[in-house]
């Protein structure tokens, strides 16, 4: 499923209207999600600025695969809009640097990527990569981003490796097939990519740039994640409701997690637990991964696709494609 478009910048603080209600990570005191404020139509993709202060969200417009889409900033200590930066068309995710001085827009129909300086509010490069590039991630040490491409020619799908010192593409690496999500591990060393059509994930050597195993996974993988500790990766598998979770060491998978319908995305909390949402059921699954059982299942809106975890691990955003908003649900730490 492609959802792209417009990008909106959402203050995450009190005073832009994302209202939280409190709640712990214990099974016994669920946590409890708020919905937030209208975002626009069929909001996607979704990244926090390393502060916690940003969300970068990516809105489907119907007419996205024609026109470019714009970067809207929402300025938090003024509760101002403060620039709106036009990047390409048909943008689809959005990761930023872990620095927090630039955000990276793959643009779909541009077959690109935009490099947004944040302290500018401007486009400062434009790269162009392999085509429909899709997912990206960037490197712990911010100086590699990879982003998924397909060929519609080719049975394979790509990673394109972006040096961001050079804003170029210097390496591309074959990888399954209709390849999904990628994740960087946190000494990054490697990255994990989920090949929906292959049933598998692939492990790149980012010291090669090769691929050096193949894990069998469930049925239709989507997004995947590395634990914070590095010890464990955790992909949703759309088509078969669960969560497989790979051992990194021995990249092989010690566990499948039932979870809810169609799993899409999921993120991990520096406190232990992994949040997946479950598209068709309209929740989030919250697993503890010390037992690798789920410990709560979390109501939010209509289709909900990306969520992602709050610096400090107090809170989760969840985009809900078809209701147009984003859910904030606190969940707590230590």
């Amino acid at each position: 499923m492609e959802i792209a478009g417009l990008i909106t910048v959402v203050a995450l603080t009190t005073g832009i209207a994302l209202l939280n209600q409190r709640g712990t990570t214990g099974p016994a005191d669920v946590p409890a999600p708020t919905t937030a404020i209208n975002v626009g139509n069929r909001p996607g993709a979704l990244a926090l600025s390393p502060d916690g202060r940003y969300a970068y969200l990516i809105i489907h417009n119907d007419n996205s695969t024609l026109e470019p889409g714009t970067v809207t900033v929402v300025d938090a200590g003024k509760n101002t809009l403060t620039a709106r930066i036009p990047v390409g068309i048909n943008p689809y995710d959005v990761a930023t640097a872990p620095d927090g001085h630039h955000a990276y827009v793959t643009n779909r129909a541009s077959n690109s990527v935009s490099v947004i300086d944040t302290a500018r509010n401007t486009v400062t490069a434009t790269i162009p990569v392999g085509q429909t590039p899709g997912a990206l991630a960037t490197a712990p040490d911010g100086h590699h981003a990879y982003i998924i491409t397909n060929n519609p020619t080719s049975v394979t799908g790509a990673v394109s490796v972006i040096d961001l010192a050079r804003n170029t593409v210097t390496a591309t690496i074959s990888v399954g097939e209709d390849p999904y999500g990628v994740a960087v591990a946190p000494d990054g060393r490697h990255a994990y990519v989920t090949n929906h059509d292959s049933n598998s994930v692939s492990v790149i050597d980012t010291a090669r740039n090769t691929v050096t195993a193949t894990i069998a996974v469930g049925s239709g993988p989507y997004r995947v994640a590395v634990a914070a500790d590095g010890l464990h990766a955790y992909v949703p598998n759309y088509d078969s409701n669960s969560v497989s979770v790979i051992d990194i060491a021995r990249s092989t998978v010690t566990a499948t997690i039932p979870v809810g319908n169609y799993p899409y995305d999921v993120a991990t909390a520096a406190d232990g637990y992994a949040y997946v949402t479950n598209y068709d059921s309209k929740t989030l699954s919250m697993i503890d991964t010390a037992c690798g059982t789920v410990t709560a299942t979390i109501p939010v809106d209509q289709t909900p696709v990306l969520v992602a975890i709050a610096p400090d691990s107090h809170h989760a955003y969840i985009t809900n494609n078809e209701s147009n908003n984003v859910s904030t649900v606190d969940i707590g730490s230590g």
